[in-house]
């Protein structure tokens, strides 16, 4: 199996890309860590990883020009903020302030 994806901040390179994420339907608590490390990741990196997706879809052609409008979570995510509901398709953003804008959608199965 050939693979190949690129990611803006390289496995074990000691750098981090973290921001507090607002989640739709979730309420902060008083103290709550909401703060989230991520990293922008291509088309493929998921594959090339050997991590399988539990649910939804890897990036694809469908995703390219849109500047940060889709994500993959992990299982920690996902549980701490939905629970058991399902992930797929709810929407996330930066930040945690008033005015702060759930314009990131949780990739779907499409």
């Amino acid at each position: 199996m050939t693979a190949v994806g690129f990611a803006s901040v390289a496995l074990l390179s000691g750098g981090e890309w973290d921001s507090s994420m607002g989640v739709e339907g979730h309420q902060v608590k008083d103290g709550e860590d909401v703060q989230a490390f991520m990293n922008a990741v291509s088309p493929g990196y998921w594959k090339t990883m050997g991590v399988p997706l539990l649910e939804g879809r890897d990036f694809d052609d469908r995703d390219r020009g849109k500047q940060l409008t889709v994500a993959v979570v992990n299982r920690a995510f996902a549980t701490h903020f939905f629970g058991n509901r399902n992930p797929i398709g709810r929407r996330i953003g930066f930040g945690t302030g008033p005015g702060f804008k759930l314009d990131i959608v949780l990739t779907n199965e499409d």
